[in-house]
């Protein structure tokens, strides 16, 4: 049995009151990280760092913990600026290029490339290396191997290249084509989707001439061209891809589509066809020649032909209802309606019109299409929303009192309504903010100032930041922060009034203006004269509004900006005296959780429960040998010896890590084993030692022998070090009372029942158990003659005992 501390040893913490926001990062960068070097992947963000060791990727989950180097990408450091790029591979992988930049004759001699495929946490495989310079290059994912592609002279020989690249990393070259015959260059290298598979698409052009340029659809797996027969690739659709023939015997172009069986015709046109750019939500594909239209899913069955009001229309926007098309081309200020078959104008006199810097914005309320747009009133732009209910287009609101506000046009709400920033004819400088949506009959007027910055939430509120007091970038301006929920106009919630610096004329970068709807808060950057440009949140009440942190101590300036989430925890880059640009998350770090302990030392075997503070979301138990365990319960049970901390989480905030509790489990002593020699007992082991028979310790019996007087279960506990282990069992039998028994007990052997006779005085208890010591069978005779039932037993050797007496039995 072993010993356990009863002394309660209790381990406090003093919690830290610190309430400072975390850098994520300590980065040495030759580059500060570029907001555009930073991709969201698997609910964490990754990023290239140029340093003094070359290049390296990072991944963040937002968490202190969470951020860390995955990989050096290159040891070397570029001599001249590199882009990094991305695309998506497969689901939850990316695949990055990490190039030199676009400068051709620095891109000639110092080429390099580098592409990669990661997940952002845990695997990092490095595709394809290369200083020579290539003509196109990308990757794609195919099962669990990935193909990369890409395009090299060899003699002035252009040679396409396809090599497939295992898990492992192992390499293998899939095929070589040959494109001499094509008299090109490749200019550009991506995948397409085809009937469920991906495929290579590559854009080969005659010395990078793009009016003549021409795809390659090739079979990544096999190097097979799909196209091979000359077909021109249009578009890919949906995971099919349409391509265009000239029938020469026909005087026809056709219109293919890919299929599981081959290429299938879709349909034929006197003139070369092309197509509209398909946007996101369509379900179809619009292809035209002059003056047709074919409008398809990629079957023939579904492909219908229509003749188009006007010769080269261009739909820049459109959108199908109830099985019905609004067609509007905002260039040319033509629209026509694709209604059961037939194209139709329009019932509305007047076609609206936009320009490049209002593009028109739109939504969908109760199956209509509602779109914002302008008209031309006494030379003035005034703001209209039309409607399209599948059958016809209609005014749903003019609002000709307005005259546009220059570029940014309307701000799409959540629940259908648009936010429009506008210049009342009659006013002066000042803008006007306004709410309208289908369910009103008319706008509601949100907020008025000189300036006015508009951020909208989810849940259809609006901050709005109004400039209180006019200037340039070289005079100071004040702004103060409104919020409404649209049903009414903004009110001013907090009344500090925020001062935009003026800048000093040449240092105009110094100033890193930003925001960011996070989730249900505001996160912005703004001044005061005692912390500089330092990152501030608002929830859109007073109470709620307030600085986030001084990152950069002091009247200097962090200049935050690039407000993101991620994984739930707002981050953004900021400065710091020492390191320059670095990324911080923008939650208080919680104070450090209490640990407590019962005892910090125990034998091996036995359990302690670490316990932690209560009321946290989750427990990340940090062990020192590297090890990380994430629980829900604030108690963790341990078995091995190591130094333990916790870092508890609520809502996305972490704490500050507990205080650290060593924890010493003592090895046991090695297992006596007992030996019987004529009438002793015998055991070999150091250590304190106590023998027991029939589970009592036997008082004064603590040497490495025992003379045994009565037959029974024999037991030795050895303890070293406080901490202790028992032997086996061992069953002696005394030969001497078997002998006064044998005649007493028969048969034996025995098979299905045995006769035990006694003439004791008092009941015999007896018990029937195994050489291993397991007792099968306890039973106590009252009768001089006593019948007992063996069946149900295996054969073998078994010790009868009756009290303490003992016999050998066979069952048979």
């Amino acid at each position: 049995m072993k010993k356990r501390f009863t002394t309660i040893l209790l381990i406090l913490w003093v919690c830290l009151k610190v309430s400072g926001q975390e850098q994520l990062t300590t980065i040495r960068n030759t580059y500060d990280i570029g907001y555009y070097n930073v991709f969201n992947l698997n609910k964490r963000i990754v990023w290239t760092s140029t340093e003094q060791n070359g290049v390296n990727l990072y991944t963040s989950d937002g968490t202190k913990e969470g951020t860390k180097l995955l990989t050096n990408l290159s040891t070397s450091i570029p001599t001249v600026p590199n882009s990094f790029d991305e695309w998506s591979i497969a689901g939850d992988e990316l695949l990055y290029r990490l190039a030199t930049g676009s400068d051709k004759a620095e891109m000639y001699k110092n080429f390099s490339l580098l592409q990669f495929v990661t997940n952002g946490s845990d695997k990092t495989i490095k595709l394809f290396e290369t200083k020579d310079f290539i003509e196109g290059s990308s990757a794609l994912k195919v099962g669990n191997d990935y193909y990369y592609i890409y395009g090299q002279k060899d003699n002035n020989v252009l040679l396409l290249k396809i090599f497939k690249v295992y898990p492992d990393s192992r390499q293998e070259l899939i095929k070589i084509i040959d494109l001499s015959k094509e008299d090109a260059s490749i200019i550009d290298v991506r995948w397409i989707e085809n009937a469920g598979n991906l495929y290579c698409k590559v854009t080969i052009a005659p010395d990078f001439l793009l009016s003549s340029q021409r795809y390659l659809i090739i079979n990544p797996v096999n190097g097979e061209i799909v196209n091979k027969n000359q077909e021109a690739y249009l578009t890919s659709f949906h995971g099919k891809v349409f391509f265009s023939k000239y029938d020469e015997s026909g005087k026809k172009y056709a219109t293919y589509v890919t299929s599981e069986a081959g290429l299938v015709k879709l349909f034929e046109s006197d003139d070369e066809t092309k197509f509209f750019p398909p946007l996101a939500d369509e379900e179809e594909i619009i292809f035209f020649d002059k003056e047709n239209w074919w409008i398809t899913d990629g079957t023939i069955a579904n492909t219908k032909f229509v003749k188009s009001l006007y010769p080269d229309l261009d739909p820049g926007m459109r959108k199908k209802i109830n099985n019905s098309y609004l067609f509007y081309d905002m260039n040319f200020r033509k629209w026509q309606i694709y209604d059961n078959g037939v194209m139709k104008k329009p019932g509305i006199s007047i076609v609206p019109h936009i320009d490049f810097d209002n593009y028109p914005k739109s939504f969908v309320y109760e199956n209509k299409f509602y779109f914002n747009a302008l008209k031309q009133v006494d030379d003035k732009s005034r703001l209209c929303v039309y409607v399209f209910d599948g059958n016809d287009v209609a005014l749903a609101a003019d609002l000709s009192d307005y005259e546009r506000n220059g570029p940014g046009a309307a701000i799409v709400m959540k629940n259908g309504g648009m936010l429009f920033p506008i210049t009342p004819i009659a006013s002066s400088r000042d803008k006007t903010l306004f709410y309208w949506h289908p369910t009103l009959t008319d706008p509601v007027v949100i907020a008025t100032g000189p300036e006015i910055y508009v951020y909208p939430f989810e849940t259809n509120k609006v901050i709005i930041a109004i400039m209180d007091k006019r200037g340039t970038i070289y005079e100071s301006i004040n702004f103060r922060f409104y919020v409404s929920d649209l049903k009414s106009p903004a009110r001013l919630f907090f009344p500090i009034v925020f001062l935009s610096e003026a800048q000093i004329p040449g240092q105009e970068n110094l100033r890193v203006p930003d925001a960011g709807v996070l989730g249900d808060k505001l996160y912005f950057s703004a001044y005061t004269p005692d912390t500089g440009y330092e990152p501030w949140v608002t929830d859109g009440t007073a109470e709620g509004t307030k600085m986030v942190a001084d990152l950069w101590q002091g009247p200097q300036s962090s200049l935050p900006g690039f407000f993101r989430m991620v994984n739930g925890i707002p981050v953004c880059q900021a400065s710091t005296p020492d390191l320059g640009r670095q990324l911080f998350s923008l939650l208080p770090k919680l104070d450090s959780p209490v640990l407590v302990v019962p005892n910090t030392q125990s034998c091996e075997g036995d359990t302690i429960v670490l316990t932690a503070s209560k009321g946290f979301d989750s427990y990340k138990w940090i062990i020192d040998d590297g090890n990380e365990i994430i629980t829900t319960d604030n108690k963790l049970s341990i078995t091995k010896s190591g130094t333990y901390k916790v870092i508890v989480s609520k809502n996305k905030a972490t704490s500050f890590p507990s205080n650290a509790v060593s924890i010493h489990f003592i090895p046991l002593p090695a297992k006596p084993s007992i030996k019987q020699e004529n009438n002793q007992l015998v055991v070999t082991a150091t250590g304190q030692l106590q023998w027991y028979f029939n589970g009592t310790a036997i008082v004064g019996a603590i040497t490495n022998t025992l003379t045994y007087a009565g037959a029974g279960d024999y037991t030795v506990k050895v303890t070293e070090n406080t901490c202790s282990v028992v032997s086996d069992k061992l069953l002696v039998a005394i030969t001497s009372t078997e002998e006064l028994w044998e005649e007493k007990i028969y048969p034996n052997p025995a098979s299905h029942k045995l006769i035990v006779k006694t003439n004791q005085q008092q009941p015999v208890h007896l018990e029937l158990i195994t050489i291993e010591g397991k007792t099968l069978l306890q039973q106590t005779l009252s009768e001089a003659q006593n019948e007992i039932n063996l069946k149900g037993f295996n054969k073998g050797v078994y010790i009868l005992k009756l009290n303490q007496h003992t016999r050998k039995i066979i069952i048979e």
